[in-house]
């Protein structure tokens, strides 16, 4: 069955400057944990998971200055969960070996990146098998490519730019469908995303940069026409909307498509199934607004109007996984400016009702418009509409839906409403009507003689349209009636 992708309030479990969370299970139990990242005060925090949504108090492990991002994977290949962390003013990585209780090894070395390395992911670049570390370093736009040795350590960085300002966020797919991990990087300053293609030795092809909307600080990967081709799903801190590239499934993608969060400044995006109903859709935390916006995905590339759910005090990131143990997605949040996470459970409901659909107003049965424009409802408030007319697809639409140049004839429209579970009305409401913008001939069958001694006169006439309708005027100049 579908749900809503509806939220619980937040629980809220103090932790030290959180910038970055991520999820993870980082003592063997099977219950997920959570990793953050404690910008102000220098130092990775483990909160572990009870199962029931609730987290243990924080353990506080020291990396280096101004943790900004933190990334969760087996770097020595013990089965273990460890941590990446990108260090904003010192300029490095920490990698802290996890123990497999909870506990983290203190950081092997601090690995040189570029300047303010700001977003760190992870893959296997190389195909070694190993995972390796990406790197968005937001002072030196370039990206840095740490190849892992598969014990915890990492080769030297190699560097390659991203061909734009300021980027913020990186993340990794296969955009062009060659087995090789690529990678997407949202460029703060140049209102763009770049795509750099991997040649799967680890190494970057030059981006291809992408226009998004303004002041793109979160990226992430996800199919959302369910086309088998990865596709992005962008924040845009400065435009306060989401922005959606489908993915040609060559390492290019189409133009993007704008979703309106429904709050001020979004700051990081993720994905998820909130709804249940097999289609991507996305977590956005909105900086600005101190809450979570759900916008759920119908599985054509496009959203639904975003639900709000409350956070912390300025919510900078946002990661998904099921926290209670329900097999429904959760979020976690990192609060910057209250200094807490939040958890927020899925309470999702199954329904399996559809929208009534009822079109409300429309243009007469015969019309001699080109044009016509029709308004439509559905019985649940926030669902989505696909217009249909004649034999075209069904469309997104919304109403008022309008349509112009309409060849005379007989035209049928059809709309059908989908709720924000995903259910959708089977029976279309229809109208059928007939345009007609062609004027009848209008022709004299019997009249009295050119020359009558009658004070009285009897005319027949017809038309080339049945059903027309006619007026007359007996003497020159008087009008018709």
């Amino acid at each position: 069955g579908n749900g809503d992708g509806a939220f619980q309030a937040p629980l809220a479990f103090v932790v030290g400057n959180p910038r970055s969370v991520a999820v993870g299970d980082f003592n063997g139990d099977g219950k997920p944990d959570l990793a953050v990242a404690n910008i102000n005060s220098n130092t990775a925090s483990v909160l572990l998971g009870n199962g029931d949504g609730t987290l243990q108090a924080p353990l506080a492990f020291g990396v280096g200055t101004n943790p900004i991002s933190v990334a969760v994977g087996d770097f020595n290949g013990d089965r273990k969960l460890d941590l990446a962390v990108a260090n904003f003013n010192s300029n490095t990585v920490s990698v802290l070996l996890g123990n497999g209780d909870g506990t983290l090894q203190t950081p092997l070395a601090l690995l040189v990146v570029g300047t303010s390395p700001i977003s760190v992911a992870v893959g296997d670049f190389n195909g070694d098998g190993k995972p390796d570390l990406a790197v968005a370093n937001h002072g030196s736009n370039n990206v840095s490519m740490l190849l892992g040795n598969g014990d915890g350590t990492f080769q030297a960085p190699l560097a390659f730019s991203v061909g734009a300002a300021s980027p913020f966020s990186v993340a990794v797919g296969d955009f062009n469908g060659d087995g090789k991990p690529d990678l997407a990087v949202a460029n703060f300053d140049s209102n763009t995303v770049s795509v750099l293609l991997g040649n799967g030795d680890g190494t970057l092809r030059a981006p291809l940069t992408l226009g998004v909307g303004n002041g793109p600080t979160s990226v992430a990967v996800g199919d959302f026409n369910g086309d088998g081709k990865p596709d992005l799903a962008v924040a845009n801190f400065n435009s306060n909307n989401v922005s959606v590239l489908l993915g040609n499934g060559d390492g290019t993608f189409r133009a993007p498509l704008a979703f309106g969060v429904g709050a001020a400044s979004p700051f990081s995006i993720a994905v998820g199934d909130f709804n249940g109903d097999g289609k991507p859709d996305l977590a956005v935390a909105n900086f600005g607004s101190n809450n979570v916006s759900v916008l759920l995905g119908n599985g054509a590339g496009t959203f639904l109007a975003p639900l709000a759910f409350a956070a912390g005090t300025n919510p900078a990131s946002v990661a998904v996984g099921d926290l209670n143990g329900d097999g429904k997605p959760d979020l976690a949040v990192a609060n910057l400016g209250s200094n807490t996470v939040s958890v927020l459970i899925n309470t999702s409901t199954v329904t399996a009702t559809p929208p009534d659909t009822t079109i409300t107003a429309a243009p007469p049965a015969r019309s001699n418009s080109s044009s016509a424009s029709f308004s439509f409802t559905a019985t649940e408030a926030g669902s989505s509409f696909a217009c249909q007319l004649d034999a075209s697809a069904f469309a997104l639409c919304v109403s008022p839906q309008s349509y112009s140049g309409l060849a005379n004839g007989s035209h049928t429209f059809q709309v059908r409403a989908t709720d924000a579970a995903g259910n959708t009305d089977p029976t279309p409401a229809s109208y059928t009507w007939t345009v007609d913008t062609t004027a009848p001939d209008t022709t004299i069958t019997a009249a009295p003689p050119a020359v009558s001694n009658s004070s009285s006169a009897s005319f027949s006439f017809t038309a080339t349209e049945a059903g027309s309708s006619f007026a007359t005027a007996t003497e020159a100049g008087s009008s018709f009636a």
